[in-house]
């Protein structure tokens, strides 16, 4: 027998007994419930009917995970139903979908806006849109590393925004690196040059990029005159890339003095 017919089998059984006003759903079995697709016309007969429940913490996590989330969310809140908003529900909210939060934050719902709520957020495709939510509700959070460096993955969008806000930042190494790893990884360079924003090209950095890219974002780096130093390490790490050739030529056009170390490096590793 599946768990979800399980799950129904009981909650039947409850909606069938007499005097289910006496009876309380397990945690377990709501939570069960509610990931097999539970919907809030549920939860509402159980109000209805005088079922009771408590809506911890995994109950919560669960609901707003689902494809009812908000839903699930609006039906607690209309029917006054307790509950804690605790930093894995915002993650889930944030992870799901931003209309979760901004239902939390229409109602007035005192968020604690942590980091990992924040990673969560920009890992996704409407990171920029949650981000936009809290700073129009006026509320503050601070950008941090591991923020900056999930938001790589996603693009410029939201580097774009929180420079549009002036929101203050720090570029580090782990940041750029993570930049370089980036599908997007050129035009977030491209955007911080552009933008006047001080970068600095270490050797972990450049061989990131170098490991990556085929030599665009080091012409990048030439052209808005960004200083780097070309390392034996930098060069193991180019001659591993497909592009090996023409990051050699970007090379030799920055240093012609680099030609013998070149040449040795794809000696050895012929």
């Amino acid at each position: 027998m599946t768990l979800q017919s399980d799950c129904c089998r009981e909650i039947v059984s409850v909606l069938l007994e007499r005097g289910s006003n006496h009876y309380t759903i397990p945690e377990s079995t709501l939570v069960a419930a509610i990931n097999n697709g539970f919907h809030s016309g549920f939860l509402s007969l159980f109000l209805d009917r005088g079922v009771k429940f408590d809506v911890t913490e995994s109950v919560l996590v669960a609901a707003v995970e689902s494809a009812w989330g908000r839903e699930h969310l609006s039906l607690f809140i209309n029917r006054d139903v307790k509950f804690d908003v605790t930093e894995p529900v915002l993650v889930a909210a944030t992870g799901r979908n931003y209309g979760i939060l901004g239902l939390l934050l229409e109602e007035g719902i005192n968020l604690d806006v942590t980091q990992s709520m924040l990673v969560a957020a920009v890992k996704n495709s409407w990171g920029s849109e949650v981000l936009s939510l809290l700073l129009e509700k006026g509320i503050n959070f601070d950008v941090t590393e591991p923020v900056l460096v999930a938001a790589m993955g996603r693009g410029c969008e939201t580097l774009d925004l929180l420079l549009e806000r002036g929101i203050n930042f720090d570029i580090t190494e782990t940041v750029l690196v993570a930049a370089a790893k980036s599908i997007s990884g050129c035009e977030i360079f491209s955007m911080l040059l552009e933008r006047g924003i001080t970068i600095e090209i270490t050797e972990l950095v450049l061989e990131a990029v170098v490991t990556n890219t085929q030599g665009e974002i080091v012409k990048l780096f030439l052209a808005h005159g960004v200083k780097f130093d070309v390392t034996k390490c930098v060069l193991a790490a180019a001659a591993q890339n497909r592009g090996w050739p023409e990051i050699l030529a970007v090379f030799l056009n920055k240093d012609p003095s680099l030609g013998m170390a070149l040449y040795v490096e794809s000696r050895r590793l012929s």
